[in-house]
Protein backbone atom coordinates (compact mmCIF):
# COMPACT_ATOMS: atom_id res chain seq x y z
CA UNK A 1 0.00 0.00 0.00
CA UNK A 2 2.81 2.37 1.19
CA UNK A 3 4.48 1.74 -2.69
CA UNK A 4 1.30 2.64 -4.81
CA UNK A 5 0.91 5.97 -2.49
CA UNK A 6 4.57 7.08 -3.45
CA UNK A 7 3.50 5.63 -7.02
CA UNK A 8 0.16 8.12 -6.87
CA UNK A 9 2.21 11.27 -5.30
CA UNK A 10 5.23 11.22 -7.74
CA UNK A 11 2.71 10.71 -10.60
CA UNK A 12 0.92 13.74 -9.01
CA UNK A 13 4.22 15.83 -8.97
CA UNK A 14 4.81 15.30 -12.77
CA UNK A 15 1.36 16.09 -13.82
CA UNK A 16 1.31 19.19 -11.60
CA UNK A 17 4.81 20.66 -13.05
CA UNK A 18 4.12 19.78 -16.02
CA UNK A 19 0.45 20.97 -16.92
CA UNK A 20 1.89 24.61 -15.76
CA UNK A 21 3.89 24.77 -18.37
CA UNK A 22 2.46 26.39 -21.51
CA UNK A 23 3.38 26.33 -25.00
CA UNK A 24 5.44 29.41 -26.25
CA UNK A 25 2.19 30.79 -28.41
CA UNK A 26 -0.24 30.79 -25.56
CA UNK A 27 2.14 32.71 -23.12
CA UNK A 28 1.35 35.98 -24.76
CA UNK A 29 -2.16 35.08 -25.96
CA UNK A 30 -4.75 37.32 -24.91
CA UNK A 31 -6.48 40.55 -24.79
CA UNK A 32 -4.41 43.79 -24.27
CA UNK A 33 -5.17 47.44 -24.12
CA UNK A 34 -2.59 49.12 -26.39
CA UNK A 35 -0.96 52.51 -27.52
CA UNK A 36 1.05 53.32 -30.06
CA UNK A 37 3.54 56.37 -30.78
CA UNK A 38 7.15 57.24 -32.06
CA UNK A 39 8.13 59.00 -35.56
CA UNK A 40 8.75 58.91 -39.06
CA UNK A 41 12.22 60.09 -40.16
CA UNK A 42 12.27 61.11 -44.01
CA UNK A 43 15.70 61.47 -45.14
CA UNK A 44 16.16 63.15 -48.62
CA UNK A 45 17.84 60.78 -51.07
CA UNK A 46 19.56 63.97 -52.98
CA UNK A 47 20.49 65.69 -49.76
CA UNK A 48 21.01 63.21 -47.24
CA UNK A 49 21.63 66.50 -44.48
CA UNK A 50 17.64 67.09 -45.07
CA UNK A 51 15.22 65.57 -42.79
CA UNK A 52 11.95 65.54 -41.82
CA UNK A 53 10.48 64.01 -38.95
CA UNK A 54 6.83 63.22 -38.79
CA UNK A 55 5.48 62.46 -35.29
CA UNK A 56 2.72 59.39 -34.71
CA UNK A 57 -0.57 60.45 -33.82
CA UNK A 58 -1.34 58.28 -30.83
CA UNK A 59 -3.25 55.87 -31.35
CA UNK A 60 -5.21 54.00 -28.63
CA UNK A 61 -7.52 50.62 -28.29
CA UNK A 62 -7.16 46.30 -28.31
CA UNK A 63 -4.68 44.18 -29.17
CA UNK A 64 -5.61 40.74 -29.65
CA UNK A 65 -2.70 37.62 -30.03
CA UNK A 66 -4.54 33.80 -30.72
CA UNK A 67 -2.64 31.05 -31.83
CA UNK A 68 -2.76 30.32 -34.73
CA UNK A 69 -2.44 26.45 -34.25
CA UNK A 70 0.43 26.52 -36.60
CA UNK A 71 3.58 25.67 -34.57
CA UNK A 72 4.66 29.16 -32.78
CA UNK A 73 2.67 31.23 -34.88
CA UNK A 74 -0.02 33.57 -33.73
CA UNK A 75 -2.40 36.34 -35.16
CA UNK A 76 -2.31 40.33 -33.60
CA UNK A 77 -5.09 41.89 -34.28
CA UNK A 78 -5.31 45.85 -33.71
CA UNK A 79 -8.40 47.36 -33.11
CA UNK A 80 -7.97 51.23 -32.83
CA UNK A 81 -10.49 53.31 -30.87
CA UNK A 82 -10.78 55.08 -34.45
CA UNK A 83 -12.33 52.30 -35.95
CA UNK A 84 -9.21 51.05 -37.92
CA UNK A 85 -8.37 47.11 -37.71
CA UNK A 86 -5.07 45.49 -38.39
CA UNK A 87 -3.78 42.11 -39.02
CA UNK A 88 -0.18 41.20 -38.78
CA UNK A 89 0.96 37.52 -38.01
CA UNK A 90 4.08 36.49 -35.73
CA UNK A 91 6.19 33.51 -34.25
CA UNK A 92 6.80 33.47 -30.81
CA UNK A 93 9.93 32.02 -28.84
CA UNK A 94 10.32 31.32 -25.34
CA UNK A 95 10.62 35.46 -24.22
CA UNK A 96 10.19 36.89 -27.78
CA UNK A 97 7.53 37.70 -30.12
CA UNK A 98 8.93 38.28 -34.07
CA UNK A 99 6.43 40.16 -36.43
CA UNK A 100 6.27 38.99 -39.97
CA UNK A 101 7.30 41.68 -42.02
CA UNK A 102 4.28 43.26 -44.26
CA UNK A 103 4.43 45.60 -46.75
CA UNK A 104 1.94 48.67 -46.80
CA UNK A 105 1.28 50.71 -49.45
CA UNK A 106 1.10 54.96 -48.75
CA UNK A 107 -0.90 57.07 -49.95
CA UNK A 108 -2.24 60.90 -48.33
CA UNK A 109 -5.26 61.30 -50.92
CA UNK A 110 -6.50 64.16 -52.53
CA UNK A 111 -6.63 66.96 -50.10
CA UNK A 112 -5.89 64.80 -47.01
CA UNK A 113 -3.04 65.60 -44.60
CA UNK A 114 -2.88 62.31 -43.15
CA UNK A 115 -1.30 59.18 -44.17
CA UNK A 116 -1.59 56.06 -42.05
CA UNK A 117 -0.66 52.32 -42.08
CA UNK A 118 -2.28 50.07 -39.82
CA UNK A 119 -2.26 51.77 -36.18
CA UNK A 120 0.11 54.50 -37.05
CA UNK A 121 -1.06 57.81 -38.46
CA UNK A 122 0.91 60.83 -39.30
CA UNK A 123 0.39 64.30 -40.36
CA UNK A 124 2.24 65.74 -42.88
CA UNK A 125 3.95 69.05 -44.24
CA UNK A 126 3.14 68.73 -47.65
CA UNK A 127 0.50 68.09 -50.45
CA UNK A 128 0.79 64.76 -50.95
CA UNK A 129 2.93 61.47 -49.70
CA UNK A 130 3.09 58.35 -51.48
CA UNK A 131 5.50 55.24 -51.48
CA UNK A 132 5.97 51.73 -49.91
CA UNK A 133 7.06 51.08 -46.25
CA UNK A 134 7.82 47.57 -45.46
CA UNK A 135 6.90 46.92 -41.14
CA UNK A 136 8.37 44.32 -39.12
CA UNK A 137 9.33 44.51 -35.40
CA UNK A 138 9.58 42.48 -31.92
CA UNK A 139 8.06 42.35 -29.06
CA UNK A 140 8.76 41.05 -25.08
CA UNK A 141 6.80 39.78 -22.54
CA UNK A 142 7.31 41.58 -19.20
CA UNK A 143 5.89 39.53 -16.04
CA UNK A 144 3.26 37.42 -17.97
CA UNK A 145 0.70 41.00 -18.43
CA UNK A 146 3.20 44.01 -20.07
CA UNK A 147 3.99 43.67 -24.18
CA UNK A 148 6.05 46.06 -25.68
CA UNK A 149 6.55 45.99 -29.29
CA UNK A 150 9.38 47.79 -30.81
CA UNK A 151 8.43 48.44 -34.67
CA UNK A 152 10.76 48.14 -37.94
CA UNK A 153 9.73 50.27 -40.64
CA UNK A 154 11.58 51.74 -43.91
CA UNK A 155 11.01 51.97 -47.44
CA UNK A 156 11.30 54.68 -50.13
CA UNK A 157 8.26 57.53 -50.20
CA UNK A 158 7.61 60.67 -52.11
CA UNK A 159 6.67 64.19 -50.89
CA UNK A 160 5.24 66.46 -52.71
CA UNK A 161 7.40 65.20 -55.68
CA UNK A 162 11.12 65.01 -54.00
CA UNK A 163 12.29 61.25 -52.97
CA UNK A 164 13.32 60.25 -49.58
CA UNK A 165 13.91 56.93 -47.62
CA UNK A 166 11.49 56.45 -44.33
CA UNK A 167 12.70 55.05 -41.57
CA UNK A 168 11.27 54.40 -38.53
CA UNK A 169 12.26 56.01 -35.09
CA UNK A 170 11.03 54.53 -31.55
CA UNK A 171 7.80 53.40 -33.56
CA UNK A 172 6.63 51.55 -30.57
CA UNK A 173 3.23 49.60 -29.20
CA UNK A 174 2.80 49.44 -25.31
CA UNK A 175 0.27 47.08 -24.23
CA UNK A 176 -0.97 45.46 -21.22
CA UNK A 177 -3.25 42.29 -20.72
CA UNK A 178 -6.54 42.83 -20.02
Amino acid sequence: MKKWFRYAWAAFLLLTFFSCTKPDEYRFAGSYTYKTGGSLLLESVADPDTRITLPVQPAYGRLDITPTGLGSRVLLTFNNLGGAVEVLYGTVGSKTLTLEPKQYTLSSGIGSRTVEIGSFQWEIPGTSLTGTLKVSGTGILYEKSALLINFDCFGPVTLDGEEYTAKGVDLVCSANKN
